[in-house]
């Protein structure tokens, strides 16, 4: 960043005024094609996720052919450590398999994702 632009400022001062502090980015998963009655925490939006969760994990992503590393702006609170994401993937640990394993439509992953054991019948 800018040595003189307005973000570099900024942080600059409060990290003077207040001490260091972090910024979390966050990222939204929206409907495709304002399909408004679909679930986005299911199949296929969790595995459009996953992709972008396995190049944040693994510090890389090409984007229109070029090469960029994440590791160079993101949050690491434990030093000399990598970047913290947090993700839905973690519900699945990480693993498309887990995602895609035996049984686990859109309701399974519902229920896997809010914790609440599904009622019988």
């Amino acid at each position: 960043m800018p040595a003189k632009s307005r973000a570099n400022v900024e942080q600059s001062y409060f990290a003077k005024e207040y001490g260091f502090f972090f910024r979390i980015d966050t990222g939204w998963i929206t409907p495709l094609n304002n399909d408004l009655e679909f679930d986005v925490f299911g199949h296929p939006y969790l595995d459009m996720l996953d992709v972008l969760n396995y190049h944040m994990v693994n510090n890389n992503a090409t984007v229109n052919n070029m090469n960029f590393t994440l590791d160079a702006f993101c949050y690491k609170p434990i030093s000399g450590e990598g970047c913290l994401v947090e993700s839905a993937m973690q519900y699945f640990l990480n693993d498309p398999a887990i995602l895609d394993g035996e049984g686990m439509d859109n309701a399974a992953i519902k229920t896997l994702a809010t914790c609440i054991t599904p009622l019988p019948g």
